[in-house]
């Protein structure tokens, strides 16, 4: 748009100024719109990749937990059925014929070894699973992080969207003003 404005006998030509305002009018317009699809474009990205990454993560941390649990209690069972079965079959001995104490002993050292095997593996898989917990929170603060200065980008840029909108209701004002000035008396 070009911003010479014609001269008339008192001043400028009305249609000229009135022209150049409804120019800036229409490119302040153009520019909030413009910034207006930008900030929900990023709202709608920033929302859509912290839940679909949250959620196929917990997801997948959650599966596995679950296989590990699975394990441990079929591990856990095996044992307590192989205890039971050398507490039966020591009773059986004791009250048929009494057992030889090396025959009660090896019985005895059979779940005790059992026993230990199953703690053992509980207290691995315990701590596998404490890991995994805290990676995956770990990774949930960083989501939150990036999720933070995604928002801050976005309120950084509503303040220059705010700022622009000011500017050009000034530049409207004083346009107007600047037009009022001009207009010639009438007598």
């Amino acid at each position: 748009m070009s911003l010479n404005f014609r001269s008339s006998l008192r001043g400028f030509n009305r249609q000229d100024v009135a022209r150049y305002l409804e120019y800036l009018n229409n490119q302040h317009t153009a520019q909030l719109n413009q910034l207006n699809t930008d900030l929900e474009n990023l709202r709608r990205k920033a929302e859509a990749q912290e839940e679909s990454g949250r959620i196929q993560e917990l997801e997948a941390k959650n599966a596995e937990l679950e296989e590990k649990i699975q394990a441990l209690i079929k591990e856990r069972d095996e044992a307590l059925r192989r205890r039971d079965e050398d507490q039966r079959l020591a009773e059986v001995q004791l009250s048929g014929a009494r057992m030889d104490s090396s025959q009660e002993l090896e019985a005895y050292r059979r779940a005790e070894r059992a026993e230990r095997v199953a703690r053992e593996r509980a207290n691995l898989v315990y701590a596998q699973t404490g890991a995994v917990l805290n990676q995956a929170s770990n990774r949930v603060e960083g989501a939150i992080r990036q999720v933070t200065g995604i928002s801050q980008q976005v309120s950084s840029q509503l303040d220059t969207l705010q700022a622009a909108i000011s500017a050009s209701r000034l530049a409207l004002q004083d346009a107007a003003d600047t037009i009022n000035r001009l207009k010639p008396k009438q007598e």
